[in-house]
């Protein structure tokens, strides 16, 4: 998954080693998350490459027909849930869950639980903290 890794992100108070990826997919229903995540990934140049689904059956069905490096899912979506589609994801060994990020404006103890039980570590909260999105999805800084 990791790409060329280099020293290209720096904010007054910490500097990045970024290591680019090739492909991310986005699956949000809310517009302006993907928009702000999509931006995030562009301008950090963490990729060049961002695909977007706005539902969880759009996302598994790009997420089947097309590798992606990483896949950031919103938990809370119309037609299928967030967790329900990387559970997926990982059951059928399409993707690994370190290859998977869960953002959620809510989750429940029971939903941390099957996240946990699923070996999936990447889980943020809504609103999102970039600089700390940027450590996780860059998977490295310098300080």
């Amino acid at each position: 998954m990791l790409k060329d890794c280099q020293k290209i992100f720096k904010t007054d108070f910490q500097e990045y080693i970024i290591c680019m990826v090739d492909n991310i997919l986005i699956i949000d229903d809310c517009n302006q998350t993907r928009s702000l995540l999509k931006d995030i990934l562009l301008k950090t140049k963490i990729t060049k490459n961002v695909i977007e689904a706005d539902n969880g059956i759009i996302g598994l069905i790009k997420a089947k027909n097309q590798k992606f490096d990483l896949i950031i899912v919103d938990h809370q979506m119309p037609k299928r849930s967030g967790i329900d589609l990387v559970i997926d994801l990982i059951t059928i060994k399409a993707y690994k869950p370190e290859e998977l990020v869960v953002v959620s404006g809510f989750l429940s103890s029971e939903d941390v639980s099957r996240l946990i039980n699923a070996n999936v570590k990447n889980i943020f909260s809504k609103p999102i903290q970039i600089n700390r999105f940027v450590n996780l999805i860059s998977f490295n800084d310098v300080n």
